[in-house]
């Protein structure tokens, strides 16, 4: 989506713990069958390819392969493979209960994009705020897709990138200055 910040080295980081890039391949099939078992297929290919690179934690949604870090930095990459299964729409695997959950990431990047392309700084301004993120130290704690949702619920179109950078943290403050239960959010649509 455009949105990729480098990650933190190991002297930039607030705990002397490098970030890694997270990169995600959804593998769409109508093939796929269960849930479970089509994450146990995908670990069973991965290892033959990836080997110990293959990490040991069972996921809910996908197989990760670590990858090595730079020793300069401490910075490594990481790949999650996601089966999708197109059924009905695209459905994401769910191990623990063997079942497939609407999951459509095509169309939300296609939606970004078409929002991206009206709003000048949306992009930009996401990517500030994921590196504020992580220069707190709050990454393990604020998802990306999380920040991604409130700056497209908040932004709005403004002079210049700083007023709209200004106005969407405002936006933000404001909206989860509340109790969780009051908290609401409504996807923006192409005018």
């Amino acid at each position: 989506m455009g949105t990729t910040v480098r990650p933190l080295t190991e002297q930039q980081s607030v705990d002397g713990v490098a970030g890694e890039y997270d990169v995600d391949i959804a593998l769409e099939r109508t093939s796929w069958t269960g849930a479970k078992a089509s994450l146990e297929s995908m670990r069973q290919i991965l290892t033959g390819e990836y080997g110990d690179k293959v990490d040991k934690k069972e996921r809910p949604s996908c197989e990760r392969v670590e990858h090595k870090l730079d020793e300069k930095t401490g910075v490594g990459f990481h790949v999650d493979y996601v089966p999708i299964k197109q059924a009905n729409g695209r459905n994401a695997a769910h191990r623990a209960d063997d079942k497939w959950f609407p999951s459509d990431t095509k169309r939300l990047v296609e939606w970004f994009s078409d929002l991206s392309d009206d709003y000048k700084y949306l992009q930009s301004i996401i990517m500030v705020i994921k590196r504020a993120r992580d220069s707190a130290g709050l990454n393990n704690a604020i998802s990306s897709i999380c920040i991604t949702a409130l700056v497209c619920n908040s932004y709005e179109e403004r002079g210049s990138y700083a007023e709209a950078l200004l106005h969407v943290l405002d936006r933000i403050v404001r909206q989860t200055s509340v109790p969780y239960s009051e908290l609401s959010f409504t996807l923006k649509r192409r005018a």
